[in-house]
């Protein structure tokens, strides 16, 4: 007796009908009696009333049967999956993309450590603005990607999952000497007259950016934009520009010449773990839970 043997009776018996079964299966509705005829034969028992022609009759021994037929399929699949999970994490790959923040949330040691787990997994990282990415795992060049909820409006996919990993706020950040480090508060419409440093379009601050000035009724005056924060933070602390930011990502790179203020209205964003259901790999499920261990602890 086969696994398709067993496919094919559980199929049969949760139908209730060999000809919907047999169209479940892709085959012929001959070729399935016959595999169900050799099964009762191998098992030496009625496992399928046919008195009935009108109405399939499942007899005791089939319920019984079936029951035991379920748990080696599953015990199967497991078995499947178990070796799966070892060759991928022996031999596989991974492809992350992440919007430029490993360093500052402890990402990049967890990525460090799954490494050092598993030397034999080839690991590619690519670290850009969240609507690039998106666009990346959606064309399957990426496994996984790391993103603020900013920037699933980008996804269309949906079989995608999103696993949120934690919480930021978004705060403004300005030279100390400047006017409005003295406020304990910042409202969008306090900014009305200031210079912007910017993560570029796709960033999802920026956009967010946008959003809060045209609300308070303005539009930013952007002068500088760059994918770095440091870089951000350099032009920010060097000049009278202002810059909004999430509170995690920069804090590691403040100054004594900087200050960073929450927004009035707070405004805040998950960071987000997103890959495909239907096609990820073992490699991408250890590495989540790295991540995860790492930002717990």
């Amino acid at each position: 007796m086969t696994i398709d043997d067993l496919r094919a009776f559980i199929a049969t018996y949760e139908a209730q009908s060999v000809s919907n079964a047999a169209v479940s299966l892709q085959m012929t509705q001959s070729a399935l009696s016959k595999r169900l005829k050799g099964i009762q034969q191998e098992v030496d028992a009625e496992l399928i009333s046919t008195t009935n022609r009108r109405s399939l009759q499942i007899t005791e021994s089939g319920e019984t049967f079936y029951r035991y037929a379920q748990q080696l399929l599953s015990q199967y699949n497991e078995m499947r999956e178990a070796v799966t999970t070892v060759e991928d994490l022996r031999r596989g790959s991974i492809r992350i993309g992440s919007v430029p923040i490993m360093s500052q949330y402890g990402l990049m040691q967890a990525l460090t450590n799954f490494m050092q787990d598993y030397p034999n997994v080839s690991v590619q990282l690519q670290e850009t603005e969240g609507q690039r990415i998106v666009s990346a795992l959606q064309s399957q060049l990426l496994d996984a990607i790391i993103i603020r909820d900013l920037n699933t409006t980008y996804l269309q996919h949906h079989h995608l999952s999103q696993v949120n990993l934690l919480d930021d706020e978004l705060v403004v950040v300005l030279p100390a000497n400047h006017p409005l480090a003295k406020k304990m508060t910042i409202a969008p419409a306090d900014l009305a007259d200031n210079a912007f440093t910017s993560l570029p379009q796709g960033s999802g601050v920026y956009e967010i950016l946008i959003k809060l000035c045209q609300s308070a009724g303005f539009t930013p005056s952007i002068h500088f934009e760059s994918t770095h924060i440091e870089t951000i933070l350099s032009v920010v602390a060097n000049s009278q520009q202002c810059t909004l930011l999430f509170k995690e990502s920069v804090r590691p790179f403040m100054t004594d010449q900087l200050v960073m203020r929450p927004l009035t209205t707070p405004v805040t964003s998950h960071l987000q773990f997103v890959y495909d259901a239907d096609h990820h790999s073992a490699a991408v499920q250890q590495l989540l839970r790295y991540i995860q261990s790492a930002i717990q602890h």
